[in-house]
């Protein structure tokens, strides 16, 4: 009888063992999932920084487009003003404006002013390689959204990053690439 009596605190005693055996395996498999995960982001980011980096210098020396001048003219404009919205006199196709507005968000503007600034001058060199942080945003964020997705993020990060409008316009200075880059990283 005393065997029968002392037997539920036995089995009590053996599953608080066992529990806590299970709770110290689980731990380390966690941390060791955990540790794993990270590494895997890691070489991800790596590998779209280095497509990024593939995709943008070889076009790092070339001119700037044809819509380029206008944005870089805003630009130039707010070294000198920031806070200035508008062109005065500013000729465009070979129209002349008293007070030429532009359409686009301020921000790019803003961005190659800063440039401008620390280069001193709008030449193509710096104003590119500036350019190559809006690619390696939009890759980062289109990879973190294709795990929010459950698919791999690092196809679709570089799926994202040789897209024909991401390849030809990564260098360029307009708004697309970095307004698209932006949205994705959101």
């Amino acid at each position: 009888m005393i065997q029968l009596i002392q037997l539920p605190a036995l089995i009590k005693s053996r599953a608080k063992t066992h529990e806590w055996h299970l709770r110290k395996v689980l731990r380390k498999i966690f941390k060791t999932c955990i540790e794993s995960q990270r590494i895997r982001t890691i070489s991800a980011l790596v590998v779209i920084a280095v497509a990024v980096l593939a995709i943008t210098i070889p076009f790092f020396n070339q001119a700037f487009s044809i819509d380029g001048p206008l944005e870089l003219d805003y630009a130039q404009r707010q070294v000198d003003s920031p806070l200035a919205q508008d062109l005065p006199n500013y000729e465009y196709w070979g129209v002349t404006y008293d007070s030429y507005f532009n359409t686009q968000p301020r921000f790019l503007a803003s961005y190659l002013s800063l440039i401008i600034r620390i280069s001193g001058a709008p030449s193509e060199v710096p104003i590119h390689l500036s350019l190559i942080i809006f690619p390696l945003i939009g890759g980062f964020g289109m990879y973190y959204l294709g795990r929010r997705f459950r698919v791999s993020g690092l196809a679709a990060a570089l799926l994202f990053l040789v897209s024909p409008m991401l390849m030809v316009n990564a260098h360029g200075e307009m708004v697309d690439v970095p307004g698209t880059c932006l949205w994705a990283a959101a």
